[in-house]
């Protein structure tokens, strides 16, 4: 297909648009994910990105990874991906109750 460079222009926005859509909803899931679990009290979880999502357009696990990850540490997050599996990336937020602690003392 040829493409003139304002149709190209639509087109790779749009496929920046499409990831950033894929990954708010990655980065949605994933906070759901941790409010559940601490919800019932544990200290930490696993998040698995999956490989698609329906509906949206498919994305680079990799680039979602690194950027969720980046994001979770500015939340405070303790993150590291699993070593078997690059697309599953362990949470903890024990360090974060003791911070509060110290803070009301």
């Amino acid at each position: 297909m040829n493409y003139t460079a304002r149709q190209a222009f639509v087109v790779s926005n749009q496929v920046l648009n499409n990831f950033e859509a894929v990954y708010t909803h990655i980065t949605f899931m994933c906070m759901e994910t941790i409010k559940r679990f601490a919800e019932f009290h544990f200290h930490q979880c696993r998040f698995t990105i999956p490989a698609y999502v329906m509906g949206f357009a498919p994305h680079d696990i990799s680039k979602v990874r690194k950027r969720l990850k980046k994001h979770l540490r500015d939340l405070e997050y303790k993150c590291k991906t699993s070593s078997t599996d690059h697309a599953v990336i362990r949470i903890s937020w024990k360090h974060l109750g003791k911070k509060i602690m110290i803070q009301k003392k």
